[in-house]
């Protein structure tokens, strides 16, 4: 018998029920599925490492781990509506432990002086993103800029001039679960 162990959130670990109780696990797997357990393991909290997200180095096309083509995490329906226009842009996954969400990061040099951010934050596995997701830009540890999802929105998102050198931070949070992305423009 083989165990395998996956490491997930609820969200994740409902839709393994679901696939399996559905028989689709199997065959997607290709193995027979006896059964699923599930442990539940309480860790304590690492401190994450700061990673420093350097924007300008995106015209370049050199991006830090985690930061993938935007249609590798967005579904075509996502695609769409979302006018990224002739900008440089990036997605990653966050972890929101109750839900899992793609922040987009688009960039347009508008000149040397001056680089218009936008960030938009998407649902992964449901149409519509949780209510109450909240998306704040800091800067120099304050709160600039705040948006907050309701129970119909698709996407949330902010947009603002930075200059190069700038610093900030993209803190998403939704209940006790945060997660912040710091920036240098």
């Amino acid at each position: 018998m083989t165990k395998l162990i996956l490491e997930g959130n609820e969200n994740a670990l409902a839709q393994i029920r679901a696939l399996f109780a559905s028989g689709e696990l199997e065959e997607i797997l290709g193995v027979p599925v006896l059964g699923i357990d599930t442990v539940f393991e309480v860790q304590t909290a690492q401190p994450p490492l700061t990673q420093v997200n350097h924007l300008t180095q995106w015209f370049d096309n050199i991006f830090a781990i985690g930061w993938q083509s935007v249609g590798e995490l967005l579904t075509t329906r996502q695609l769409a509506p979302a006018h990224f226009g002739q900008s440089i842009q990036r997605a990653k996954s966050i972890d929101l432990i109750t839900d899992m969400v793609n922040l987009v990061v688009s960039l347009n040099r508008e000149n040397a002086d001056n680089v218009i951010v936008n960030l938009k934050v998407f649902p992964t596995t449901s149409p519509n993103l949780p209510a109450n997701l909240k998306l704040i830009i800091l800067a120099e540890g304050e709160i600039f800029k705040e948006v907050t999802s309701d129970t119909a929105d698709q996407l949330i998102q902010c947009e603002f001039d930075a200059e190069p050198g700038g610093e900030f931070g993209v803190k998403l949070a939704l209940g006790d679960a945060e997660i912040t992305e710091d920036f240098v423009v």
